[in-house]
């Protein structure tokens, strides 16, 4: 059936209702209620014609008894032939024949014979109707043919009065099973992620919720109370709902569980969840801020130079010289000797240090830093300084200052990237002394000289690099060396 043409005839029978609440008001039953019985006039007037049975209630003992109407529209009461049979129901079943030929476009006993009809008058059952009809209808039509009259409405008021009721509830109802279809489409895209990477899924959802939410409020506001609205808002809300969850949206999540009237606990559980999981994100987001903040290398970067350019000034002239001076005056090394060599290059460490003093020690990384590498080389001035006093051989203080090197140099790291290439070298010259003891005092030449460059190499070249290659818009204090990151799960609060 057309819509519109439906609508219309809908406003008919109406009508033809109205005509018998009037006729039942005066006490007359018509008996004889179908589609050909109704007229429509030039002006749009609705007539109800063929009150030949009617029967007056006042009279009814004085109606002859016989099986009158027509066979296709009858009441099941009507077939006994006891005019004391008929009430006011009984129309409202004839209502119900009409409204089922609008709707389906057949009688309502549809049977190829007279005796097919009044069978099927006899048993009254339940039509199905198809899905194109609407199921307020559908359901209203059976139930005014229901055998029993007391299964029916109670009277033609009642039956007009839903009629109505459908009516006004016709645009919302199309709003309705428009935001079902919108629903229908979010739920889709909700569960299969869309084929196409050009297309925006977070937008698309959000939109497809905007539209659906809003049609399903716009048909309540239109007709309160309108059937599936309710049921299609909870829904919708529902399928949002777990996409936000997914998603990891808690403030979302939260305002659409507070618009639900019923909050279901598996929902809730799981809100419940995501905000601990959040929690704690938010708890490691706060650490790493801060670890980064303690750790950042641009702080430091302007002491970290000056205390890398005084240690390889120091050294490089410590090494050269000590080159030159063997060279002339081959002796063997003793603790006190290297008491002044160590003794010096602690001292330009602590120059380095105190000259960058005002940055090295802005943040936990410079603190770091001057730990490993000054007192470092301090403790490979004392231990000289102890071999000396306890009658120890060079070779062995050397070889505890190649230690004490490679356990400054693994200290440092990440501080100095390159530190565990430096600590691995130390040791590495460490076991090549005690292999072949001649070689002790090149093996620390070779130690200091490749840890400084390592050192100088890590801060004024690898780390320019580093800070150049850093996002443009990350602020000062943004840790530019990965590195810096390892082991930071494992960390305690800091």
């Amino acid at each position: 059936q057309d819509t519109m043409a439906l609508r219309s005839q809908l406003n008919v029978v109406i009508s033809v209702c109205r005509a018998l609440e009037f006729a039942h008001a005066n006490g007359v039953i018509h008996r004889d209620v179908k589609t050909e019985n109704i007229m429509i006039g030039e002006f749009g007037e609705t007539y109800l014609l063929d009150w030949g049975i009617a029967i007056r209630l006042e009279h009814i003992e004085s109606v002859p008894k016989g099986v009158v109407g027509t066979p296709a529209c009858m009441a099941p009461e009507m077939l006994s032939g006891e005019p004391t049979a008929i009430t006011k129901v009984t129309d409202v079943y004839l209502l119900g024949t009409v409204l089922h030929e609008l709707l389906t476009g057949l009688p309502r006993h549809d049977a190829p014979s007279t005796l097919g009809a009044l069978t099927q008058a006899n048993l009254s059952l339940a039509f199905e109707y198809s899905e194109d009809v609407p199921e307020d209808l559908a359901a209203l039509t059976n139930r005014a043919c229901a055998k029993s009259p007391a299964d029916r409405p109670q009277s033609v008021e009642a039956f007009r009065l839903e009629i109505e009721r459908h009516l006004e509830l016709w645009e919302s109802l199309k709003i309705r099973d428009l935001a079902d279809a919108k629903m229908g489409a979010l739920r889709a895209l909700v569960e299969f992620a869309p084929a196409d990477p050009a297309v925006d899924h977070h937008r698309a959802v959000r939109r497809l919720f905007s539209e659906a939410r809003f049609g399903f409020a716009q048909a309540e506001h239109l007709a309160p109370g309108c059937p599936g609205i309710q049921e299609g808002i909870q829904q919708v809300t529902r399928i949002m709902l777990r996409w936000c969850m997914a998603q990891g949206l808690v403030g979302e999540c939260e305002a659409l569980l507070s618009s639900l009237k019923t909050k279901p606990a598996d929902l809730v559980a799981e809100l419940d969840a995501l905000k601990a999981r959040k929690a704690q994100d938010a708890l490691r987001a706060d650490r790493l801020e801060r670890f980064g903040e303690s750790y950042a290398r641009n702080p430091s970067r302007k002491g970290r130079m000056i205390l890398a350019l005084s240690v390889a000034v120091a050294t490089m002239s410590l090494v050269i010289g000590t080159v030159i001076y063997d060279s002339l005056h081959p002796t063997e090394i003793s603790p006190r000797r290297l008491i002044y060599t160590m003794g010096g290059l602690a001292v330009a460490a602590i120059l380095g240090a105190f000259l960058g003093r005002k940055t090295l020690f802005a943040n936990r990384l410079g603190e770091h830093l001057t730990s490993s590498v000054v007192y470092g080389f301090v403790c490979a001035a004392l231990l000289a300084v102890a071999g000396d006093r306890l009658g120890a051989t060079g070779e062995a203080v050397m070889v505890g200052q190649m230690l004490i090197g490679s356990l400054s140099m693994a200290n440092s790291y990440p501080i100095i990237g390159l530190g565990r290439w430096g600590a691995g070298f130390a040791a590495a010259m460490a076991v090549v002394s005690l292999l072949l003891p001649h070689a002790t005092h090149a093996a620390l030449l070779a130690t200091g000289s490749v840890c400084v460059g390592l050192l100088c190499y890590d801060w004024l070249v690898r780390d320019a690099g580093l800070s150049a290659s850093a996002a443009p818009a990350a602020p000062e204090g943004d840790v530019a060396d990965p590195a810096l990151w390892d082991g930071l799960d494992g960390m305690g609060p800091l």
